[in-house]
């Protein structure tokens, strides 16, 4: 097999899980050249579906394209985060009964994770939460928390792979994980991953 496969995926899934992948790929299939674009995780689907990537790495949206076929990779947990450097934003989370609807949220644009912190809301009865920032890209939720602007639910994998000077300025809320969110491969039916 000769010619170009195009994947998208975020900088984090890049670092964390494309290495081993394409080693195999490689190995078998030499001389295919691999263009990569990385960008927000929630595009993926996207990306693969208009045609701008062969295969993406994404979490599985609520509802996928049917002309979309979804590969699992994983199950990577979400963890919540908050700074860990002294800020008002710390003491508000430190507190024995937080005010949840009072402490700033750092929000993906769109995608499973941001699905996943409404029902979040919901679930604490927070109809109105404040929002401080609507960002794209998990890294860069993880940059605005280490600057103490908020508390953000991100996929811990995005944390592992952080830069050490964010990561030793962020800390996981404890007893506060969710379910997995099932990361996948994201190809277009037509372009079954099979040949």
């Amino acid at each position: 097999m000769s010619g170009e496969l195009r994947i998208f995926c975020s900088v984090t899934a890049a670092y964390s899980h494309l290495p081993p992948i394409l080693d195999r790929f490689r190995a078998q299939h030499p001389l295919v050249e691999i263009k990569l674009t990385t960008g927000d995780a929630a595009d993926a689907v996207e990306k693969v579906q208009s045609n701008e990537a062969d295969l993406g790495i994404a979490g599985h949206p609520e509802t996928l394209p049917t002309t979309i076929d979804f590969m699992p990779i994983g199950k990577i947990p979400l963890v919540l985060i908050a700074p860990a450097l002294a800020s008002p934003v710390q003491s508000m989370v430190r507190q024995p009964n937080p005010d949840w609807a009072q402490i700033p949220f750092i929000l993906p644009e769109h995608g499973p994770v941001r699905k996943r912190i409404y029902v979040w809301f919901r679930r604490h009865h927070i109809a109105n939460p404040l929002i401080y920032a609507t960002v794209s890209g998990h890294e860069a939720m993880v940059l605005m928390v280490a600057l103490g602007c908020g508390i953000s639910l991100i996929p811990d994998v995005v944390l592992e792979n952080s830069p050490e000077p964010v990561r030793n300025r962020v800390s996981v809320l404890l007893d506060k994980r969710w379910n997995r969110l099932n990361s996948a491969f994201a190809c277009r039916k037509s372009d079954s991953m099979s040949h």
